[in-house]
């Protein structure tokens, strides 16, 4: 009988020490899906961060060549008015 009473002592006290181990695996379980699914989150706002920031890039060199042409037109008009025409020299002349 006292075999027996120190077995079940001995399990108790063992079950005692398992469960606030299962417990804390329990938790960390829980902690570490937590955390995982906030990873994803993040890896998808960084996904969406990083294609709105190649479209700007796209954008920005759209404009930076729409201005480069601007440029050149407005370069070309400049001369143009700049420039004296074979006919403003005879007006010029005197009569």
């Amino acid at each position: 009988m006292n075999r027996k009473l120190t077995s079940r002592v001995v399990a108790l006290a063992r079950l005692r020490q398992v469960v606030p181990l299962e417990r804390q695996r329990n938790e960390l379980t829980s902690t570490i899906c937590n955390l995982r699914t906030q990873v994803q989150i993040r890896d998808g706002q960084i996904e969406r961060l990083e294609l709105l920031v190649r479209e700007r890039c796209a954008t920005i060199d759209q404009l930076k060549y729409a201005n480069q042409k601007l440029h050149l037109e407005n370069d070309c008009l400049t001369a143009l008015l700049i420039a004296p025409t074979p006919g403003d020299a005879t007006m010029l002349a005197p009569k």
